[in-house]
């Protein structure tokens, strides 16, 4: 039987136990690698993407505030870069520019290939989707699609409200 080229999974679950944050990443990262320092370099990478202090790095996660615990969980879905990323209102505890930092993160992964799911209730975080479904009482009710995400592009943003007031947001 031949083995697979790619090691990536399809799918990361996003959970955060009891070890320090960067041995709860690292765990995650070494499930699909053997290269520490590799693993370390992309925590790191992605710590410092998201906002997230050094000083929270050494944290036990239950020291961390609900906004630090929500971006070291957000470290801990990407250190693998899974195919695609369950992300449930990823902003939801965030201070604005905690939100924009997590939101170019995303938006980043996204570009580089990676596919994201993500409920909001947010609009800023909804401007990042290239297609977008309004959910009502666990009914599809309409469909957007916006394309890949341009900052500061009227005409996409102007689409989405007229979408949003059509659906009753």
């Amino acid at each position: 039987m031949g083995r697979s080229k790619s090691r990536k999974p399809t799918l990361m679950a996003l959970f955060f136990c009891v070890n320090r944050v960067m041995d709860n990443v690292m765990a995650a990262g070494l499930l699909l690698s053997h290269n520490r320092k590799d693993i370390l370099n992309r925590a790191i990478q992605l710590f410092k993407s998201v906002g997230l202090p050094k000083s929270c790095w050494s944290q036990f996660s239950s020291q961390l505030s609900g906004g630090e615990a929500q971006r070291a969980g957000i470290v801990r879905a990407l250190i693998n870069q899974p195919e695609i990323i369950f992300a449930d209102e990823p902003t939801g505890q965030l201070n604005s520019a905690s939100s924009t930092d997590v939101l170019n993160t995303l938006t980043k992964v996204n570009q580089l290939g990676q596919s994201i799911i993500m409920v909001t209730h947010d609009l800023q975080s909804a401007r990042r989707g290239n297609r977008i479904l309004y959910l009502q009482d666990g009914v599809i009710r309409g469909e957007c699609h916006l394309g890949p995400y341009q900052p500061n592009n009227q005409k996409r943003h102007e689409l989405l409200t007229s979408f949003l007031i059509e659906m009753g947001w």
